[in-house]
């Protein structure tokens, strides 16, 4: 996995066969699998320790998640979507909760190089028509939390058409709720 020249790791470590889906945009291209077994332990490793270089593990994974393990166990849980440019992965979006035709969860992380790129909307758009379109699963609501200080990342998901539906602390951290309804979603896809 190509990060800068640090870290270990291969884009040829994907099992892209093994895709749900394989888009290709203009900036980036998209891989969904069900779940981490399509990535090797040293591609996750390489985005653990990427996470802390760049300062965004306590950001993204706030609800302690705070070794490899715990990483490794939320992926092997997860729907996960890879975005990349060329070789380089720009970040990562997984889902958890997921009841198709119902409601899934939303969590990401892109690194530094893809801020302000439009890679990361890009892909954040992918990601909704995915989860609720009908070649993949069809959700009406998609949910996520997001640290009330992470102002970037809050106005990401806001440009995306996600609304703030409440706040709440969870013993350690100030939150927001964000969600994005089937209604809205569509709306948003009859826009552009």
């Amino acid at each position: 996995l190509p990060t800068g020249g640090q870290g270990p790791g291969d884009i040829r470590e994907y099992q892209l066969a093994s895709c749900l889906l394989d888009k290709v945009t203009q900036q980036t291209t998209i891989h969904v699998w069900l779940n981490r077994d399509a990535l090797s332990d040293s591609v996750l490793s390489s985005l653990w320790e990427r996470m802390n270089r760049e300062g965004l593990k306590d950001l993204v994974m706030y609800d302690g998640c705070d070794t490899f393990v715990d990483f490794v166990q939320i992926a092997l849980a997860s729907l996960l979507l890879v975005c990349r440019r060329g070789e380089e992965i720009l970040g990562f979006i997984w889902v958890t909760d997921l009841i198709p035709d119902v409601r899934a969860e939303a969590h990401f992380c892109f690194f530094k190089q893809a801020w302000g790129t439009g890679a990361p909307g890009e892909a954040g758009r992918l990601a909704i028509d995915f989860l609720t379109g009908p070649e993949g699963f069809g959700v009406k609501v998609i949910h996520g939390k997001i640290l009330d200080s992470n102002m970037s990342a809050l106005e990401a998901v806001l440009r995306l058409g996600f609304e703030v539906v409440g706040h709440y602390y969870d013993g350690k951290n100030d939150l927001a709720l964000v969600e994005l309804s089937g209604r809205r979603s569509s709306k948003l896809k009859a826009e552009s």
